[in-house]
């Protein structure tokens, strides 16, 4: 099958198709090259649920295909009483064109003002709003934007009918001179992104548990059936959810039911997504540090006691996507990896209509992140199994199957067992009951866990613990 080989292509082959291919579909030179230049950041990121294959199928599903978004349309910037906010109606415009050049009026206002905020209402999808905080850190700012989704796909905690998009939130740190590389915190507001669902459906996997219901409501693993999401962390992602269409609706958003639903939708109904970004400079924020420290030695302290203490082998947010970028730079200086590209190369080189199948697949090397991934999750397992004192002598405590270690693509998941193993007499002096009766005695047990990460990478981890209790009559 197409779709189980990987072909390797320098970016500026891949930057030249995927230009010629929304150049075909109408948008403009800028436009294009912009959307391209998202498509190579994603890919070079590991990011393969919102690479230039979603933004092709987003645009034919939702845009230009269809008139949800329109190529050429021009940002109407309106008036507002405040020097550093900005309110945008894009006119449907191409989201990632319009996500780089708020990202660009932000940063103007944050060297003026300290900080700025662009407000954009009637635009189209930006995709992984990770990249374009990533590419504003990495310039020394702070950045952040959440959008409200495409479609209602979540159903709020306790509910049953999908109200709510995916809808993520997205951060960066310029920490790229203490560590190599932005912090950058995103997340779907979803236990998975839907490109996740179907990432998972093109290679015939199956989801994690608690993640999507079927038409009926009920849980389902497999991705052909999902209608519907849920919200991570129950009631915090639902609340967190709620936060992208709260900020939508102040800025003229529309109703979450009817995005992207013109069928369903009332004449003159808002129907696009809606997007906020803000950018902070860092002395914005500086007010002083304790033992004369500057804002990066300050910065750089925090992160080392977070990592300290025994968590000298966690991962920081953004650690894989910064891996995933070095390791493609060491394949022929930025090589991107495409799966099933062939299809759309020949199409676009031919100039032949009908790419709207096109089947472009951009995944980068990170194998040996998804093993630490694995490693994390059992360990997790571990300390979760011990954490219920769930302490049975007579027969295993099982832990089921549970979703660990964040969400979307890099989730993972631990199972564990606990067995008693012996148990031991304990000096009761020890106690200061000043006897040695054995009435003390220590439990011994053994738990096993399996950590679990994506790509089935694995990892099975054994410690033994003891508990303290009274012994026999």
């Amino acid at each position: 099958m197409l779709m189980d080989v990987e072909f390797i292509m320098p970016l500026d082959v891949h930057k030249q198709i995927v230009q010629a291919a929304f150049e075909k579909r109408g948008f403009t030179e800028k436009e294009s090259s912009q959307a391209a230049d998202f498509s190579e950041q994603a890919s070079w990121h590991g990011i393969k649920t919102h690479n230039a294959l979603k933004a092709l199928h987003l645009d034919h599903l939702f845009g230009s295909v269809v008139g949800g978004c329109v190529p050429g349309a021009e940002v109407e910037v309106l008036s507002t009483s405040f020097d550093a906010v900005q309110a945008w109606n894009g006119h449907k415009k191409l989201g990632q064109a319009l996500a780089y050049d708020a990202m660009d009026a932000c940063m103007e206002m944050a060297d003026r003002h300290g900080s700025g905020i662009v407000m954009i209402d009637e635009a189209f999808h930006y995709l992984w709003g990770g990249g374009y905080v990533i590419d504003v850190a990495k310039k020394g700012y702070i950045a952040y934007t959440q959008c409200t989704a495409a479609l209602a796909e979540v159903v709020p905690f306790m509910g049953k009918f999908p109200t709510l998009g995916t809808n993520p939130h997205s951060w960066a740190f310029p920490t790229q001179d203490l560590l190599g590389y932005p912090i950058c915190v995103d997340w779907a507001t979803s236990t998975v992104a839907m490109g996740r669902v179907q990432q998972i459906l093109r290679e015939g996997g199956k989801l994690p548990p608690a993640t999507a219901v079927d038409k009926e409501g009920n849980e389902t693993r497999n991705p052909a059936d999902v209608a519907s999401l849920l919200p991570f962390g129950a009631h915090k992602g639902y609340g967190l959810g709620l936060i992208n269409e709260l900020v939508g609706a102040y800025g003229g958003g529309g109703l979450p039911t009817l995005r992207n639903r013109p069928a369903k939708a009332p004449e003159g109904a808002k129907l696009s997504c809606n997007f906020f970004f803000q950018v902070i400079h860092p002395d914005a924020l500086a007010v002083g540090f304790e033992g004369n420290r500057s804002q990066k030695q300050n910065v750089q302290r925090v992160i080392e006691d977070v990592l300290g203490h025994g968590n000298e082998n966690c991962l920081l947010p953004g650690q894989i996507e910064a891996n995933n970028a070095i390791g493609a730079r060491g394949d022929e200086r930025g090589a991107v990896l495409i799966t099933g590209l062939i299809l759309l190369m020949v199409l676009t080189v031919l100039g032949i209509s009908g790419m709207n199948t096109a089947t472009l697949e951009l995944v980068m090397a990170g194998n040996n992140q998804y093993h630490q991934l694995a490693f994390q999750a059992a360990e997790t397992g571990i300390d979760i199994s011990i954490a219920q004192r769930n302490y049975n002598t007579l027969v295993p405590a099982v832990l089921p199957e549970t979703p660990v270690g964040g969400n979307g693509s890099y989730g993972g998941s631990a199972s564990a067992e606990s067995n008693f193993m012996e148990n031991t007499p304990v000096p009761d002096t020890a106690f200061s009951m000043g006897v040695n009766t054995g009435s003390v005695q220590a439990f011994h047990f053994d738990v096993v866990a399996v950590g679990m990460g994506p790509g089935n990478a694995a990892s099975t981890h054994n410690q033994s613990f003891y508990v303290v209790g009274p012994g026999g009559p």
